[in-house]
């Protein structure tokens, strides 16, 4: 949370930009200060700062659920395609929430039939998937669909995982923890 607080107020300073008494902007940049004679000069430069900022934090993040997951030895840190669809589909706090989940119904989709990763079904009815990457995106739309942008396991318990609510929750909480910080 701090590293984007800090980044927004990066960002908000570069988008305000730093107008001299010359009529100039500037930028502080790795090699100095880097002077523009126009706002629309400087602004370009801002979206471009802006666009690596994002690119830099989501490989960071991305590399961070990779380590985890060997950690625990999944197989999905192997899927850079299926863990990027998730980011850019869903963005970082829904799609760690839903790798949270693999993590307590399937120990990161270590463990599993008919490539459904989450129990979805139940034991009598589970769900077959045709590739493992369906039924993250299975759930993650079913998720959405039920929830909307809320990021709460305590609503999200009561209809996900009845009978052991609970326990599930904890879980699902400690791998969400795990997975954001």
């Amino acid at each position: 949370m701090k590293k984007l607080i800090i980044l927004t107020i990066f960002l908000i300073t570069l988008y305000l930009g730093n107008q001299s008494r010359s009529g100039m902007y500037s930028i502080q940049e790795k090699e100095g200060v880097i002077y523009y004679e126009n706002k629309t000069q400087y602004t370009q430069r801002v979206e471009q700062i802006v666009k690596e900022k994002r690119e830099e934090t989501r490989k960071q993040r991305i590399s961070k659920w990779k380590e985890i997951l060997a950690g625990y030895n999944s197989p999905i840190q192997y899927k850079d395609g299926l863990l990027l669809n998730l980011y850019n589909t869903y963005g970082y706090e829904f799609s760690s929430l839903i790798l949270a989940i693999s993590g307590s119904e399937s120990s990161f989709a270590k463990n599993y039939l008919y490539n459904n990763a989450f129990g979805i079904g139940g034991a009598d009815n589970l769900f077959h998937f045709k590739s493992i990457e369906d039924s993250f995106h299975y759930t993650a739309r079913l998720i959405k669909q039920r929830e909307g942008d809320k990021l709460d396991i305590n609503s999200i318990k009561h209809w996900y995982c009845p009978p052991t609510k609970e326990s599930w929750a904890k879980n699902t909480q400690y791998f969400l923890k795990l997975l954001t910080i």
